[in-house]
């Protein structure tokens, strides 16, 4: 097999093209990638990508301005990645998506999201959430 044709392969491949995509505002790729991670959340048994689907759809409404509800589902969908067990992933994906969102709700999820980096030693990336705050 090539290595491009591994299911592991084409799971992290997935992972990581989903959240550049969100970031980078590539919003016809996230969707085509959106789907396919929640095709292998189901069919390869790997549910936090759907979660992370779900992160990238919440990147999607604050980029259109719906920055309340894009903070709401970005919370949801990290805390389906941190009942997976990936904590830091999931208070990383949000420190990422607290630049598109609004002042006001940035602000008060910056300090939620410090508060749980700095209690993993996770102290840069906390700083770097404080600076939404």
């Amino acid at each position: 097999m090539e290595p491009g044709q591994l299911l592991a392969d084409r799971i992290y491949r997935v992972r990581a093209e989903l959240e550049l995509a969100a970031l980078a505002g590539n919003w016809e790729r996230v969707g085509s990638l959106g789907e396919e991670a929640r095709l292998l959340a189901r069919s390869a048994c790997v549910p936090y990508l759907a979660a992370i689907a779900d992160w990238a759809d919440a990147v999607r409404l604050a980029a259109t301005g719906r920055s309340e509800v894009a903070a709401l589902k970005g919370v949801e969908a990290t805390a389906a990645l941190e009942a997976y067990g990936d904590r830091y992933a999931a208070a990383r994906l949000l420190v990422d998506l607290l630049p598109s969102l609004a002042h006001a709700d940035a602000s008060e999820l910056a300090e939620e999201t410090a508060a749980k980096l700095a209690a993993m030693g996770a102290l840069k990336s906390a700083a770097e959430a404080r600076a939404f705050a």
